[in-house]
């Protein structure tokens, strides 16, 4: 498995940048804020050209501790379902979120363990604590596993052409 931070950034690549809605920045900050230990969920992730959009992220009746947490499975089940007969496509959730709650922001060996499950071609990490602060990474399944961790995360706010046209 091969790591690749921003640090070894050069003129010659481009590390994508992970965007997020203003209403799943505001959800997502609420989940850790509200939580008074770890939590964590799933959510749904466009790409926009070579970077990514957090379109939404949900939330799952979950037992956490202050240095865990644990999704119910027959919520997730339920949730998946109800995607599917809703007509929408369940591969859209690319996202796996969780807080540190009151610690740094860092990939444990429980989350990089995690973050290994997957699988499925790529997955967005979020890791976030009470503290505003957030670390980003890509995980890339296939061809080969590649990690690029640290990556810039931004709310997305575009353009009004309509107010521009104004």
């Amino acid at each position: 498995m091969q790591k690749l931070f921003p640090s070894e950034r050069n003129s010659t690549i481009r590390l994508p940048v992970v965007f997020i809605t203003p209403e799943a920045k505001q959800r997502l900050d609420l989940y850790i804020q509200l939580c008074s230990d770890e939590i964590s969920g799933l959510g749904r992730v466009s790409r926009l050209g070579n970077d990514f959009l957090i379109e939404e992220v949900y939330l799952f009746n979950q037992e956490v501790t202050g240095v865990s947490t644990d999704l119910s499975s027959e919520d997730v089940s339920k949730f998946l379902l109800e995607l599917i007969q809703q007509g929408a496509d369940p591969s859209a959730l690319k996202l796996w979120w969780h807080s540190h709650c009151n610690m740094g922001v860092f990939w444990s060996g429980t989350d990089e363990s995690t973050a290994g499950k997957f699988s499925n071609g790529w997955m967005i990490s979020v890791v976030g604590n009470k503290s505003g602060e957030y670390l980003v990474r890509l995980d890339l399944y296939e061809p080969i596993r590649l990690i690029l961790d640290g990556l810039e995360f931004r709310v997305h706010c575009p353009e009004n052409t309509a107010l521009r046209e104004e």
